[in-house]
């Protein structure tokens, strides 16, 4: 039956012969073939038996076999395996009961090595997963103090860039620590992070809440992090309103504008100050009006697609800004102030389309 089940195993699943030898193929077939004869003679099993079939199962998964194809591999010998127990059942005239009892036992005796191998497999992947997140946080840690050389990336199989740039991730971010080789996840200085070229880190994260720093030298990788820390900073605290993926790249006036938050307060109080009200529902529509304005200054027809609104509500809300800041809206320097200001004050936030009925006319603004 060993000769009978090699030679299948050789014939059905040549990626398993390549990568274990013909003794330690025959030793596990030994080793599942005396474990069902002792289940037939109502016997239990040696622990060495069981442990072979775990180590069986290491060394598959270490080798990079697929769980699924090992298993297959102990269906050819259970095959082998019953053939010449049916044909014992017909010379012996054996009647169905005894069939069905040896069936049964067949079953039993498939279900425990397997489950031994898996058990092998599965502490084997985990200690391969769980040492190479070590060796991946150990090359991270390297990256961000300068110490990391293209040799020690290259015996982590992790491509080398002159390039990189850091994301730090936060809320319900998850990444696998194992991700391609072009990534790298892990922690540092208490943030959880990934490392690589910006364009795999964007494919990597898709829309998960994350911060992303800019692109620099790999020698110069900690200013990635710290850009990507602060402006992740600015996110969770609500300060820059964004969801998803936020590139430092993209939100450089904010960013700039909150370095320095008391001048940032004291220049959106003296240039908002004509838009408070004793309304926080009317004040929101003049900040939401006017931010639509700076991004669109005299074209009403563009304003009212950003806030969704009629043509003629718009010049209604245009003229009733116009009241209350005045030649602010004609002064370049002033509307630069103006768009800095909302930028502190409403965190970079898009204006709102208006919830008013059908927006067709003047809304009572």
């Amino acid at each position: 039956m060993r000769d009978e089940t090699d030679a299948a195993v050789m014939a059905e699943f040549p990626e398993l012969v390549d990568r274990a030898d013909a003794a330690v193929r025959r030793q596990v077939i030994d080793a599942t073939f005396r474990r069902v004869l002792h289940r037939l003679e109502g016997r239990r099993g040696t622990d060495s038996d069981a442990e072979t079939h775990r180590a069986f199962g290491a060394a598959a998964a270490y080798a990079g076999v697929p769980l699924e194809r090992l298993t297959t591999a102990y269906r050819i010998g259970a095959r082998v395996g019953w053939a010449h127990i049916r044909r014992a059942v017909r010379e012996l005239e054996l009647g169905g009961e005894v069939a069905l009892l040896l069936a049964d036992v067949q079953v039993a005796y498939i279900d425990v090595l397997t489950s031994d191998s898996i058990e092998g497999y599965t502490q084997a992947v985990e200690t391969a997963y769980h040492r190479q997140a070590r060796e991946r946080q150990s090359l991270i840690e390297d990256l961000l103090a300068g110490r990391a050389t293209e040799e020690s990336a290259r015996e982590l199989e992790w491509d080398w860039c002159e390039e990189l740039a850091v994301a730090v991730l936060y809320g319900d971010s998850a990444l696998d620590p194992t991700r391609p080789s072009d990534v790298l996840v892990g922690t540092y200085d208490g943030a959880v992070i990934a490392v690589g070229p910006a364009e795999a880190l964007e494919n990597a994260l898709g829309q998960l809440p994350a911060a992303l720093g800019p692109t620099v030298r790999t020698s110069e990788l900690s200013r990635s992090f710290e850009r990507a820390r602060r402006l992740a900073s600015l996110v969770t605290t609500g300060t820059l309103a964004r969801e998803g993926l936020v590139r430092w790249s993209d939100e450089l006036v904010t960013i700039i504008v909150h370095a320095a938050p008391d001048a940032a307060e004291e220049l959106a109080a003296r240039r908002l100050a004509p838009l408070r009200d004793s309304s926080a529902e009317r004040e929101r529509l003049l900040y939401d009006t006017l931010t639509a304005w700076l991004d669109h200054p005299g074209r009403p027809q563009a304003i009212a697609q950003q806030l969704c609104l009629h043509t003629q509500t718009v010049r209604y809300r245009v003229a009733r800004l116009r009241e209350r800041l005045g030649v602010q809206l004609d002064d370049p320097r002033a509307r630069f102030e103006l768009a800095l200001a909302l930028r502190y004050r409403l965190g970079g936030a898009a204006p709102r389309a208006s919830s008013g009925p059908g927006g067709g006319g003047p809304q009572p603004d």
